[in-house]
C-alpha cells in the first residue's frame, strides 16, 4: 500500500529536493577556475577550450612516416602534447629501433628525447613559436617543421573548441629517381600533392660525365634537334606533357598505379616517368591512427 504524505509533510521534502537540485545545477554551471599558466584573453577567459584535439597528416611522406599530434586541454591549460608518427605497417616512430638509431647517427640526438622536447616546449609556452636551436640542417628540421604545422592547427581547434580530428594534406615534395640507362641518363621526378590529388609534377633526365659535369637532356642541343625532327617535340616538351597528363589523370586512393596516354615515339621516357610515379604512389599511404596515440 502506498503511503501518501500529508501536505504539511510533503512540503519540506519538496523544498529539500528543490534545494538539492538547485545546488547541483549551480555546481554544473559554475565555470571552472582557469589553471595556473593558462592563457587568458582580454576578458579574463581562457583562450583554449577544454578537450582533446587530434591533428594528423593525410599520408606517409617521403620518409615513410605520417606525423600526428594530440593535445589535451584542462581548465584552459595544455596539459599534454603527444607528438609522433605512424608507418604504413602500423609501427610508431618512437618504437622503431632501427630508425631511432639512424636518426642518432645522423643528428647525434635521441629521437624520442627530441620529440619530448618539442612537446615540453609547447607545454611551457602554451603557444607558438617554439625556440628549438638546431645548429645544422638535418632530420631534426623536418620533425620540427611538421610539429609546428600540426601544433598550429591543433591550437586553432582548441581556440574554437572543435574536437573533430583534423587532417592536413601531405604535400611532399615526393622525389623519385632511377639508375642511369645504357646511355647514362638518370630519370628524376618530383611530385607535389594537394587535397584533390597530384597538384604538380616535374620530370627530368640528366647525365653526369666522367669529369662530374651534369648534363640535362632538356637542355641538350643534339637531343633537342633529334626529338624535334622525329616527334615535333623537344625533351622539355615531352616532360611537360607527361607531367600534365599525370596531374589531369588524378590519383586513385585505392592504388593500382596510373595509366598515361604516353607519347608516340617516346615510350622509353614515358615508361620511366610512369614507373617512378607509380613507385611514389605506392609509398604514399594513408594510415589510420591507433585508438590510443599516447602510450607513455
Amino acid at each position: 500500500m502506498a503511503l501518501t504524505p500529508r501536505r504539511s509533510d510533503a512540503l519540506p521534502l519538496m523544498a529539500t529536493a528543490g534545494a538539492f537540485l538547485a545546488l547541483v545545477l549551480f555546481a554544473a554551471c559554475t565555470p571552472t577556475e582557469p589553471a595556473e599558466g593558462a592563457l587568458l584573453n582580454t576578458a579574463g577567459d581562457t583562450v583554449y577550450t577544454d578537450g582533446t584535439y587530434i591533428v594528423s597528416y593525410s599520408h606517409t611522406g617521403t620518409d615513410g612516416w605520417q606525423p600526428f599530434l594530440q593535445l589535451r586541454v584542462r581548465a584552459g591549460l595544455i596539459t599534454e602534447a603527444c607528438y609522433g608518427a605512424i608507418r604504413a605497417d602500423g609501427m610508431l616512430v618512437r618504437n622503431d629501433e632501427n630508425y631511432v638509431e639512424r636518426f642518432r647517427l645522423e643528428t647525434g640526438a635521441d629521437l624520442p628525447g627530441f620529440l619530448d622536447r618539442l612537446e615540453a616546449g609547447l607545454g611551457a609556452r602554451q603557444e607558438l613559436p617554439l625556440e628549438i636551436p638546431i645548429t645544422r640542417l638535418d632530420e631534426r628540421v623536418a620533425w620540427s617543421n611538421s610539429f609546428a604545422v600540426l601544433a598550429d592547427v591543433a591550437l586553432h581547434l582548441a581556440r574554437v573548441g572543435d574536437a573533430d580530428p583534423a587532417v592536413i594534406p601531405t604535400a611532399g615534395p615526393y622525389i623519385g629517381h632511377d639508375h642511369p640507362d645504357e646511355l647514362g641518363w638518370e630519370a628524376r621526378i618530383v611530385i607535389i600533392f594537394g587535397e584533390a590529388g597530384a597538384a604538380a609534377a616535374s620530370f627530368q633526365e640528366r647525365r653526369v660525365g666522367a669529369d662530374g659535369t651534369v648534363s640535362v637532356k632538356a637542355d641538350d642541343a643534339v637531343y633537342t634537334e633529334a626529338y624535334e625532327s622525329a616527334l615535333d617535340l623537344t625533351p622539355a616538351g615531352i616532360a611537360a606533357e607527361l607531367s600534365r597528363q599525370f596531374v589531369e589523370v588524378g590519383v586513385s586512393e585505392t592504388g593500382g598505379g596510373i595509366a598515361l596516354d604516353g607519347i608516340t615515339g617516346a615510350s622509353g621516357t614515358t615508361n620511366r616517368f610512369q614507373m617512378l610515379a607509380d613507385r611514389i604512389l605506392a609509398t604514399r599511404v594513408s594510415v589510420p591512427l591507433p585508438h590510443k596515440l599516447c602510450t607513455r
